[in-house]
């Protein structure tokens, strides 16, 4: 949608671009789900920068390893029913339902 983007097919380029992927990577600016709706300060919308790896930090602090978030599956599944089924029950208000 108006920004260039560039498909990688070789390794080696792609070893030689992750060297410096803080210099060419970053998140797409959404103006409907970041800006308008207020989430573009939620570290899936954050550019790459000091706040991003602060965030990234936290969150890592708090979830831990592969293990520790394995741990949290019957939690994400139960959030996950609850969603659908207030969806299923009042599809307009998704909002509402995307704040819980």
């Amino acid at each position: 949608m108006g920004q260039p983007i560039i498909i990688v097919n070789a390794i080696s380029i792609l070893h030689e671009l992750d060297k410096k992927g803080a210099l060419y990577s970053d998140r797409p600016r959404l103006e409907m789900g970041g800006e308008l709706l207020g989430y573009s300060e939620t570290l899936v919308l954050l550019p790459y920068g000091d706040r991003f790896r602060t965030y990234r930090k936290n969150i890592a602090r708090f979830l831990g390893g592969t293990a520790q978030v394995k741990e949290w599956y019957p939690l994400i599944e139960r959030a996950t029913h609850l969603f659908l089924r207030s969806m299923m029950k009042r599809p307009l208000d998704l909002m509402i339902h995307l704040r819980k």
